[in-house]
């Protein structure tokens, strides 16, 4: 990648006075610009300069200094003979230019061209509404080129200059006023002078185009971290880079890459005097807000102010946990006076700021004898010890009494103490919603009550600043808040991680030599990009925590490597076997069962994780002895399991008595994993979960007995029942014993009756052999009778048939007889 071209400041000059670009030209010493200087500049030149296919497009800052009115600047010719740039023609070339970010008119009347380049296009322009005089036009141009030679932004690189005019003419705090009379030039007619309340310069800014107010050079040139305090000897290098899914702190500062961007912004919003005192870190869950502000934004705030880093307090609540901070230990979370031996000495600040004001005095004296170079640098030195003493004038505010012991007032002693700024950094402000205290019903409220009183009064608040950080699902309960308050706030939305940024991540072991001869680690050159490639895919997976994932894992491949080497081979294999956070829970999981079969087979290992979750899908974090007392019955395994699962980096040891799950995307994968699992305690969970609602709207509706059965089986591998968990097991046992007690009684009832059915059919059996050899005899005898009344029949008949024959024989005798 070819390396990225410096931005160009060309200073032009409408003489060649030695003190016109004194200390400007060592702008370059920083490394982020590159300079471009004409003294006695002719039109020629300056036209010349920006058409020079070296600095094209690459002018960033145009810098004149001269005489000027409003429509036109004074300039030489090549002869010497002065001509006149008219600012019709300067309005239109200067808006042509593509690179160009501010135009800075210094000492002269510029105001008409300043308004005419701001319309046509130019993102921002500095002009005066009067000529000024030589010497502050010198002083302000020098105070604003340090500030930008030093990292500061457009914006604050003017604010700090302007501030620096106001000290040194002699700014009325308490009226908000300066004096502006040696401001301009002597010649100035006072018609054309502005109110004495006002200062003569105006930064103007193309409406559309403010972004250009926080234009750097160190984000110009892709060096962020420039100018910020160096925090290479603050701690020691750890022996493991990378963190799998704990999140970086302060002592892991010279490892943490990724956030420089932002690391610089909120370090730059923390000390400008001229920012909110209330600023805001919001974004979603697992961008690394808590790393970002542990180990990049801390070890570098504290090197210019006293801080306290801290996370809510569930407990203490949002303002509990704020009071904590400033030194208060109260229960209630009300502030209690400071300790006597904690409050600064009355005198000792007024007797330094006289010491060193006697000082500046001497040396002030000593300039009036001396010439050239060496005036010059007394003289900047001069200056700088004014503006130090002026910086500490801000700590020495008077405290009334009546607010020694408010918050307010704790805070400002603490400034005073330290004679720096006090910055409190509140973590995790979102728990006042994830995990409430049923205590504190109007938490942040309260807090914000407190806030107000602290930082509302633009004239009597404390240097330092609050930071609260927070998930980005609750930006709107917080706007609103603090709306409602109406507190003045700057907010910062932390993004996921973009390509630089990965690629930052990916190489920030190999990029100065400290740290590569510490790890001797080799990265194949393509596999920066691919990596960023493939996680930017999928652009709602937590990049974060996933990249850590896979950089512990190429770390522990490569642990036996003399010389590692992250090759695209090796993060091809892991590729395979998964790299999403799915993934990695499984992958875990697997190395849990393999520890402790039971324990992973029976639900507990999961019961335990799922604990660690919100009702809102968010890591949570439990004391060890609430979990002792929920798994009461298998407490001899609790401790155990939660040390395997810190080494798995399923959970991390916040403290010796706290634990909570390791990172927030693990939450949504636990508890879909939890609602899945036919384990037999995410079984018997669901059961009794389901059917609690039931019963507790009708005691009878109780568990049959095979949901019976599921509850208790899984009872020894989940929490211990809830007492309404109980009545419904027992009023289930029971219903399940009346149950039992009916069936034997129906049983020996239906034993009774068949002995009965029994003893009836043998009765009807012999009732009916007697009934049937009763029916053969009759039938006998009946069959007997037959045949007796057959043969009567016959013997009738046949007696019949003789009587019948015996008179047709006396008949025929008669017949005879007659004849």
């Amino acid at each position: 990648m070819p390396e990225k071209q410096k931005p160009v400041i060309f200073l032009a000059f409408a003489n060649d006075k030695e003190d016109n670009a004194r200390y400007l030209r060592n702008l370059p010493k920083a490394g982020l610009c590159e300079v471009v200087e004409r003294a006695s500049a002719t039109i020629e030149q300056i036209l010349d300069i920006f058409q020079d296919s070296r600095y094209k497009d690459r002018i960033a800052i145009f810098h004149y200094g001269g005489h000027a009115d409003g429509y036109q600047l004074l300039l030489e010719q090549l002869d010497g003979s002065h001509s006149v740039a008219h600012g019709a023609g300067l309005v239109s070339f200067f808006a042509r230019q593509k690179g160009l970010k501010l135009v800075f008119f210094n000492g002269c009347s510029t105001q008409q061209q300043t308004l005419e380049l701001v319309e046509a296009g130019v993102p921002a322009v500095i002009g005066t509404s009067s000529a000024i005089g030589d010497d502050i036009a010198t002083n302000l141009s020098i105070r604003f080129y340090n500030g930008i030679s030093n990292g500061l932004s457009i914006d604050k690189a003017w604010l700090e200059s302007v501030d620096y005019i106001k000290i040194q003419q002699g700014f009325d705090k308490g009226k908000g006023e300066v004096n502006t009379r040696g401001l301009y030039r002597k010649n100035t007619k006072q018609q054309d002078a502005p109110p004495p309340d006002r200062l003569p310069w105006d930064m103007y800014y193309k409406q559309g185009a403010e972004i250009v107010k926080d234009w750097n050079l160190p984000e110009a040139v892709d060096n962020p971290l420039f100018g910020l305090p160096d925090v290479s000897q603050m701690f020691d290098l750890p022996d493991k880079p990378y963190r799998f899914l704990e999140r970086y702190r302060e002592e892991h500062t010279q490892i943490f890459f990724g956030r420089s961007y932002y690391i610089r912004d909120l370090y730059i919003r923390a000390i400008d005097r001229n920012s909110a005192p209330i600023i805001l870190l919001y974004g979603q869950s697992g961008v690394g807000k808590s790393s970002l502000l542990d180990a990049g934004v801390l070890p570098r705030l504290e090197q210019v102010s006293k801080v306290v880093y801290i996370r809510r307090n569930q407990d203490k609540g949002l303002l509990g946990t704020l009071t904590e901070a400033l030194g208060i230990t109260t229960d209630n979370g009300q502030p209690s006076p400071p300790s006597v031996e904690n409050l600064p000495a009355k005198n000792s600040n007024s007797e330094e700021k006289s010491q060193q004001s006697t000082v500046i005095q001497q040396l002030e004296e000593l300039l009036n004898n001396i010439k050239g170079e060496a005036k010059n640098h007394l003289s900047a030195t001069i200056e700088e010890l004014k503006i130090q003493e002026n910086k500490k004038a801000q700590f020495d505010i008077p405290i009334d009494e009546s607010e020694k012991y408010s918050l307010k007032g704790i805070w400002k002693l603490k400034e005073k103490d330290a004679q720096q700024p006090f910055i409190v950094i509140l973590d995790q402000a979102e728990e006042a919603f994830t995990r409430p205290n049923d205590n504190l019903p109007n938490e942040l409220d309260d807090f914000l009550v407190q806030v107000h009183s602290i930082f509302g009064n633009p004239k009597d608040r404390p240097v330092g600043k609050l930071i609260l950080s927070y998930r980005k699902e609750y930006s709107a309960e917080f706007d609103e808040a603090f709306k409602k308050m109406q507190i003045p706030r700057e907010g910062i939305f932390l993004k996921h991680l973009e390509r630089r940024d990965i690629i930052e991540v990916i190489t920030g072991l190999t990029l100065s030599p400290h740290l590569r001869n510490c790890y001797r680690l080799n990265i194949e050159a393509e596999l920066p990009v691919i990596i960023a490639d493939d996680l930017l895919e999928d652009k709602d997976s937590p990049i974060a925590p996933i990249l850590q994932i896979l950089l512990t894992k190429m770390w522990n491949m490569t642990e036996q490597e003399e010389l590692r080497y992250f090759s695209v081979k090796k993060y091809q294999e892991l590729k395979k076997e998964g790299i999403l956070m799915n993934d990695f829970f499984h992958q875990q999981m697997e190395l849990f069962k393999k520890w402790n079969e039971n324990e992973e087979n029976s639900g507990l290992a999961l019961d335990i994780l799922n604990f660690h979750t919100t009702a809102l899908g968010t890591a949570g974090s439990k004391r060890i002895s609430d979990l002792k007392e929920r798994y009461a019955h298998r407490a001899e395994v609790i401790e155990p399991i939660l040390k395997k699962f810190q080494e798995l980096y399923l959970l991390a040891g916040f403290s010796r008595t706290v634990t909570g799950l390791a990172h927030d995307t693990l939450a949504p994968v636990v508890q879909n994993e939890f609602r899945s699992s036919d384990r037999d305690s995410q079984k018997a969970t669901r059961v009794l979960e389901n059917r609690l609602n039931e019963f507790e709207d009708n005691p009878t509706l109780v568990l049959d007995e095979t949901d019976l059965g599921i509850v208790e089986k899984g009872q020894v591998a989940m929490r211990i029942w809830t007492d309404k968990e109980k009545e419904l097991v027992e009023a289930s046992r029971l219903r399940r014993e009346q149950n039992l007690k009916r069936e034997k009684r129906n049983k020996m009832i239906l034993r009774g009756l068949g002995a009965l059915i029994a003893l009836m059919l043998v009765i009807g059996f012999i009732f009916q052999q007697r009934f049937t050899r009763e029916i053969q005899e009759e039938g006998e005898k009946t069959k007997i009778a037959l045949k007796q009344s057959q043969i009567a029949t016959q013997k009738a008949e046949a007696a019949k048939q003789e009587a019948d024959k015996q008179k047709k024989e006396a008949e025929k005798q008669k017949e005879v007889a007659e004849q």
